[in-house]
């Protein structure tokens, strides 16, 4: 088994979906450190978050995961309900960037 520290993860991981599409930084983190439920289990931050934006870089990030023994927990838009966000039919989708872009324009 590799053992791998976040940095190299990171690394890795951007080289498949690029370096703006990886959070590392701790603040950043904080929104994913739990999930929409109330008890959502773990409440320690991901080493990562990653923002694929085709099903190839999917599964370039599950490959490095399986190789590196690191878990992968998906996370959707963040509503329970099916309606309230669809996925883009292009690009990678970041929570609350719809909301910015309807007041921006």
């Amino acid at each position: 088994m590799e053992e791998i520290s976040a940095s190299s993860l990171a690394g890795e991981l951007a080289a498949i979906v690029g370096e703006e599409n990886v959070l590392t930084d701790g603040p950043e983190l904080i929104p994913y450190t739990r999930g929409g439920s109330i008890d959502s289990g773990s409440h320690r931050p991901p080493l990562a978050v990653v923002f694929p934006g085709s099903v190839e870089e999917v599964s370039g990030i599950i490959r490095v995961a399986r190789r590196l023994r690191v878990p992968v927990v998906p996370r959707g838009g963040g509503g329970s309900s099916p309606h309230r966000r669809r996925c883009p039919s292009e690009g990678r989708h970041r929570p609350g960037h719809e909301e910015a872009a309807r007041h921006s324009g």
